[in-house]
């Protein structure tokens, strides 16, 4: 959930804008606000999210199958009624209005102002959301010293210690971090590369692949790691991810172009990227950003080969944006 400084800062760029109110349909925006896991990439919970020029968000969330956990006083049940907000002044709407409203009579008659206000603020960090994004990566780089100490482990009992080890420092990991030895780090599902397999009872033979994504005080880092005993993996896949990962840090500064990463990265590895290789990151995991990086942004960047159904090597860290980038997740660089 935004802190209370960020909510003042959408409040004073809603002023700017002359705006009484905003509205947010989409599930970017509304999981921004609350906390609430929505995503674009499910089917979205109908749900919409009021906030004033001045006091506190209005949410209204669809009784359905989702975690009761999040409702809180500022939080109604969103019935065929309260879909009519009934607001005096000038109104904005964050995005867009979902399809299933644009016939809705009461919205045919609103007037509303497009802005992107939610999608400005989420993109920009603040130092206060910077140091904290801080504190968690130098958590994460103690976590993953911790991890290659238990190698020992299957899959599943690493992963579970890994994420009661995140709760001993204040962070929280759920669903559990990725960890996938050996062949499992390069499974394919359908044909296509399986980024978030099942954790096994798989023990540790020649390589392991971790993927850590903790949240500490409503903020997220994002770290990939690989560690191998593959001679070839060793001597010439690892060193060679760990070098497009430096170049990518490196551009990684106000004005690149977002499109280049993944072109860079391709270009470096000589194959097509399985995944993207950028995205933002902060209160969601994985937060939209503009078609330039900008100063605030912090991105998490993950560069990686995969043979299949033998090993996958993927390396990824998380930066801020500045004319010196700032690496918050030293240890992909460390432990390679």
């Amino acid at each position: 959930m935004i802190t209370l400084e960020k909510l003042k800062e959408v409040q004073r760029k809603m002023k700017r804008e002359k705006l009484d109110y905003l509205l947010a349909f989409d599930p970017t925006s509304i999981a921004y606000i609350s906390g609430i896991p929505l995503s674009l990439s499910t089917s979205p919970v109908p749900a919409l999210a009021i906030i004033p020029s001045k006091g506190k968000i209005e949410l209204r969330l669809y009784e359905g199958d989702w975690d009761k956990a999040h409702i809180d006083e500022r939080t109604t049940e969103l019935a065929p009624s309260n879909w009519e907000v009934s607001l005096e002044g000038e109104i904005g709407v964050e995005s867009f209005v979902p399809a299933y409203l644009l016939e809705h009579e009461y919205y045919k008659k609103l007037e509303m102002k497009p802005v992107k206000i939610l999608a400005e603020s989420m993109r920009r960090k603040t130092k206060e959301e910077i140091d904290l994004m801080r504190e968690a990566g130098e958590q994460v780089d103690e976590l993953i010293e911790f991890a290659m100490g238990n190698l020992d482990l299957p899959e599943q009992n690493l992963a579970y210690l890994l994420m009661s080890h995140c709760e001993m420092g204040g962070m929280k990991h759920w669903p559990p971090p990725i960890v996938s030895y050996d062949e499992n780090s390069a499974r394919m599902r359908r044909g296509k590369l399986d980024m978030h397999p099942e954790l096994t009872e798989k023990e540790f033979e020649k390589h392991v692949l971790l993927d850590i994504y903790p949240c500490y005080r409503g903020y997220h880092v994002d770290a990939s790691f690989t560690y191998s005993k593959i001679p070839e993996v060793v001597e010439k896949v690892i060193p060679k991810v760990r070098e497009t990962l430096e170049e990518l840090v490196d551009m990684a500064t106000p004005g690149t172009p977002v499109k280049e990463f993944q072109m860079i990265a391709e270009e470096k590895l000589g194959e097509k990227m399985r995944h993207g290789v950028i995205h933002g990151i902060g209160v969601l995991l994985h937060e939209p950003l503009g078609a330039t990086l900008e100063k605030g942004n912090v991105v998490a960047i993950e560069p990686a080969i995969y043979i299949e159904n033998k090993y996958g090597v993927r390396l990824e860290t998380t930066v801020v944006v500045d004319d010196v980038p700032e690496v918050l997740i030293q240890a992909p660089f460390i432990w390679t």
